[in-house]
């Protein structure tokens, strides 16, 4: 098995099945149903009153404006010459091993890239965020830390300076370096669980608000849409395709998300023939098509057949994200 299959899809589904289209859905929801309509003029001389929004929907716009920017700098931590990307090449080089007649080289990536959301979204006030504001101040300081080590080291190596001291700085700068990284990825992980524990909130909030609601067309979708990130959120690594307990715990949530997905199938046949029947079908039979690719996973214990949940997932976001701009 490659072993960047699991993150590999993982990092896909993060970026496009992850928190930011659920958290522009919840923003819409709050912009509908929370902001009065304007008033009326109190007399044919006066200027209509100025609406302002509630307290509590500026309090989900300000909590929505925050975590994009944050989820923002995380997904730029978490692509191609992101933070992991950049510590396994950096590992890989493998410096102490080295010799000053090598050639030898290191870069940064594009770590720093990620530092300006990240820093965005800290600035942002929001309510009940305060453990995550915490660990995005570690991340920041630890991976601005690891930031100017790099670049800092860059030079030495593309001149090729390591061949005029034997190598001596980049052996004592590497000692640094790898404690950076270290402290950079501890840092990464902290804050993408405590951005997982934040969004998910935001999500049972809404699942909770549309179902009281009686809006039945979102609550199966929403519902659905958090189910089946469960089911895929039960496989971190690839040793987890081979941990019996990864089953047990996703049968069961598999079971749930079958129970909604009949609830999706009824609340479909009441919908208008027109695009937003058809993506709540697309939506249905990707989900539908995805719980077929856990079962053939369960049997292989193939991770391609996880990429291929993954893909169908991917797909239903698609689906989600249409029916929220056909409302």
């Amino acid at each position: 098995m490659n072993p960047r299959t699991i993150s590999d899809a993982r990092s896909s589904l993060r970026r496009i099945g992850g928190l930011l289209p659920l958290l522009c859905a919840l923003l819409l929801a709050a912009c509908r149903n929370d902001i009065p309509p304007p008033a009326a003029p109190v007399s044919t001389n006066a200027a209509p009153p100025v609406q302002q929004a509630p307290p509590a929907a500026l309090d989900a716009q300000s909590t929505v404006k925050k975590m994009n920017a944050y989820t923002e700098g995380f997904n730029k931590l978490s692509d191609s010459f992101g933070l992991r990307d950049t510590m396994k090449r950096y590992f890989d080089v493998n410096v102490p091993a080295r010799s000053a007649k090598d050639d030898i080289g290191v870069g940064a990536g594009w770590i720093a890239q990620a530092v300006p959301a990240l820093k965005q979204g800290r600035a942002i006030k929001a309510a009940d965020t305060e453990a995550l504001d915490a660990q995005a101040d570690t991340l920041i300081e630890a991976i601005d830390r690891l930031v100017s080590l790099m670049r800092e080291i860059e030079p030495y190596f593309t001149s090729k300076a390591y061949k005029t001291d034997n190598l001596a700085k980049g052996m004592a700068q590497d000692i640094l370096i790898r404690q950076a990284f270290k402290d950079s990825h501890d840092a990464y992980e902290a804050f993408e669980k405590g951005l997982e524990e934040v969004h998910r909130r935001s999500v049972d909030a809404e699942i909770a608000a549309l179902n009281a609601q009686g809006n039945r067309k979102m609550y199966a979708a929403r519902l659905g849409m958090q189910q089946a990130k469960d089911v895929i959120g039960s496989f971190n690594d690839g040793a987890s395709l081979r941990n019996a307990d990864s089953y047990a715990k996703a049968d069961r949530l598999v079971s749930g998300l079958e129970s909604t997905l009949t609830l999706q199938r009824e609340v479909e046949k009441t919908l208008p023939e027109n695009a937003i029947r058809i993506n709540y079908r697309q939506l249905t039979d990707s989900l539908t098509t995805m719980v077929g690719e856990y079962r053939s996973l369960k049997e292989s214990r193939d991770a391609a057949r996880f990429n291929q949940m993954v893909r169908h997932f991917n797909v239903a976001v698609g689906a989600v994200n249409a029916l929220n701009e056909g409302d």
